[in-house]
């Protein structure tokens, strides 16, 4: 799985263009003024056409782009990155925005809206593996609304992760029952302890297990990304990898699978 977006991260998968690539942080500033700023799109778009028009020599390209940020902001009514001329008032501005910055792709050049730890803009589902096909339908469509909370919102994705992963238990097994309880049902059937111990790692078993489809403050976007890993771990192990045997059985001649029968029956024994 690529890195995934966080706070601070010199690179990660953009949420725009899904590239992994170098990002640029900028921090926000607050300006008081008496009016909002006011753009005319029309004299926006004859700033942008004069200056695209210019030679090469006389061009400015931090201007040009300032005036499509703000085109595009006016356009789309999306966040766009303005660029602040050095030398001006917002240098020595004491109204710094603390919990809010811009992250900006160095590929597709387009901005992330971030406040705290999370990302306002875009909103987009993270990059995470697809669901294991052999997956049903109804467990496959919370795995799918997990990737979309990740990035948003960590606990909300894991909660859903865990109920998948009780749910998969429960079509596995056949039956309903507590998740702690049915793990270790599957680890007698053949399901990894090493796939157990991670379980309890991010305990959705264990001591402090919590009712599947509840959300934990712990939880964080390292802790949610494991349980995608899990949920398809425990579908392979469980569902994909015995099909594929027994499909790959079925397909022996009827001469071979008639002569493992008899070996395998039991032999008579004598009086």
């Amino acid at each position: 799985m690529k890195t995934l977006p966080e706070l601070g991260l010199s690179a990660f998968v953009c949420p725009h263009c899904r590239a992994y690539t170098q990002q640029q942080w900028f921090i926000l500033a607050a300006h008081k003024t008496e009016k909002t700023l006011g753009f005319d799109p029309k004299r926006l778009t004859e700033l942008i056409q004069s200056e695209a028009g210019k030679e090469e020599a006389d061009r400015k390209p931090d201007v040009l782009r300032l005036y499509k940020a703000v085109d595009r902001a006016l356009k789309f009514e999306l966040p766009a990155l303005l660029s602040i001329e050095s030398g001006s008032e917002w240098e020595n501005c004491n109204y710094n925005v603390w919990n809010m910055h811009l992250s900006l792709c160095f590929v597709c050049e387009k901005e992330a809206v971030w406040l705290g730890q999370r990302i306002l803009y875009p909103i987009t589902a993270a990059e995470v593996d697809e669901v294991n096909p052999d997956i049903p339908s109804d467990i496959a469509r919370d795995y799918d609304e997990a990737a979309a909370l990740l990035v948003h919102s960590p606990r909300a994705a894991a909660a859903l992760l865990r109920l998948a992963i009780q749910k998969l238990c429960s079509h596995i097994l056949d039956r309903p029952g507590d998740i702690n309880e049915m793990i270790g049902e599957l680890v007698k059937q053949g399901l990894s302890v090493k796939i157990q111990r991670a379980l309890d790692v991010v305990r959705v078993v264990g001591n402090e297990a919590l009712h599947p489809g509840t959300m934990d403050i712990r939880d964080d976007q390292h802790t949610a990304s494991q349980l995608f890993r899990l949920v398809n771990l425990i579908a392979e192990a469980m569902i994909s990898t015995p099909k594929h045997v027994d499909e790959m059985f079925a397909a022996l001649p009827p001469g071979k699978l008639k002569g493992i029968e008899d070996r395998d029956r039991p032999k008579k024994t004598r009086d």
